[in-house]
């Protein structure tokens, strides 16, 4: 009892228990009284479970926390776009179980979003929501780490109207039974009647290192999806250190997408059906790349694959130092498309076990291979049908494994 005229601060105990029943400690609280909580900002720790009958708009200047056994989902009568919404900079949400019922979306980002931190948080869903959604624009500093991604759609969806997302790290993730791709960055195009127009303004400054992908076939999977890591149109992305076992391809790459780094990546493509190209990493187009100290297990489909659009081809492609140990198709597949010089260089790689080790086709301008290490079944290495364009490729000092010996042989594929 304090004496009339008096007073005492509460003990740091006190302000404990009076906090943690604020935040609804052992108990559900209803969605208003977390808006409440959020609206404000700051520090936020949760401990509840939360079932929330819109989306829960995250603003500017807020860290939340979840405590073990807290959780964010959306009920399953309302119709909400996404559980949560981040909307403004400075915002932080770690170690959240969040969840989707009904919801599109686990977590969407609004315009001029920016240093925005999702960490050990897990993400999932009952009928594929996307993990996390950014389509909208001036959308910069996002460190995405550390978190689990399962039975989700998309794992981390950067749709068009993010063209000018930017600065973007994607870090230590897992993604576990995905069922269209565990990260698109999507161009940002414009159709009209006679094309495609690619704007000036693309996704950039993306880092995508130390995931762990699993993306399985499930019975209607879509043959365009599958990916571990689909890039189209963007510029300047890492793709470096992952683990990744797809279905359908592990790494694609294609609508004019430039300076992109595929570095030291473990790739299996797992399926052997004909639905699906199924390549370790596919490139369809795009400029300046570096694909160098993969190791390509078993892919079912061809290891490297480079190709060409009716517009476009890939070049300036520098492709060394890669390990391809079995392939249902071509450890190396490029054809040049007629479109200029391909400027691309093969070298100091080591392939194995594939039913062609090397393919080439169409017009091949300013290609080389040398100093390749390459298991051949036949003295037949290069495999160059007959109407194909050799005459401007550079094809020297490349062994067979183990041997040693020559493996610079050429033939038409009819020969085969």
């Amino acid at each position: 009892m304090h004496t009339p005229g008096s007073f005492t601060l509460p003990s740091r105990t006190m302000l404990a228990a009076a906090l943690l029943a604020l935040l609804g400690f052992g108990h559900n609280i209803s969605a208003q009284d977390i808006d409440h909580l959020v609206s404000k900002g700051g520090e936020v720790r949760l401990h509840a479970a939360y079932q929330l009958g819109h989306t829960l708009v995250i603003p500017s200047n807020t860290h939340i926390t979840c405590e073990a056994g807290a959780s964010l989902f959306d009920n399953p009568s309302a119709k909400v776009g996404s559980v949560l919404q981040i909307k403004g900079s400075g915002i932080s949400i770690e170690g959240c179980d969040i969840y989707a019922n009904r919801a599109p979306v686990l977590i969407s980002f609004a315009a001029h979003s920016s240093a925005v931190s999702l960490v050990r948080n897990r993400l999932h869903s009952i009928d594929r929501a996307h993990g996390v959604l950014i389509d909208a624009p001036d959308i910069h500093g996002l460190k995405i780490d550390n978190n689990t991604f399962d039975q989700v759609g998309y794992g981390i969806l950067q749709n068009v109207h993010a063209a000018d997302l930017t600065d973007v790290t994607i870090d230590g993730n897992t993604f576990s039974n995905v069922w269209a791709d565990a990260i698109e960055l999507n161009d940002p195009v414009t159709v009209n009647c006679c094309g495609i127009q690619l704007t000036d303004v693309r996704a950039s400054g993306i880092a995508i290192r130390h995931n762990k992908f699993r993306v399985p076939k499930h019975a209607d999977s879509n043959v365009v999806a599958g990916f571990c890591v689909g890039v189209a149109g963007a510029h300047d992305i890492e793709i470096s250190d992952n683990d990744c076992v797809a279905w359908n391809e592990g790494v694609h790459v294609e609508d004019r997408a430039y300076n992109i780094r595929i570095l030291d990546n473990s790739i299996t493509t797992d399926d052997h059906e004909t639905k699906g190209e199924q390549s370790a990493i596919w490139i369809i187009d795009g400029q300046h790349m570096t694909i160098a100290r993969n190791n390509i297990q078993d892919a079912a489909g061809d290891g490297i694959h480079i190709t060409f659009d009716p517009t476009h081809q890939a070049s300036d492609i520098e492709i060394t130092d890669n390990k391809i140990a079995g392939c249902g198709g071509n450890g190396l597949f490029i054809a040049g498309g007629s479109l200029g010089p391909m400027n691309t260089r093969v070298h100091d790689n080591m392939v194995s076990r594939c039913a062609v080790p090397v393919h080439l086709a169409g017009s091949l301008k300013t290609l080389s291979f040398h100093s390749n290490r390459i298991d051949a079944k036949s003295g037949c290495v290069f495999a160059i049908p007959k109407n194909t364009n050799k005459a401007d490729v550079d094809i020297r000092d490349n062994k067979v494994a183990n041997s040693g010996e020559d493996a610079n042989a050429t033939c038409a594929e009819q020969e085969r």
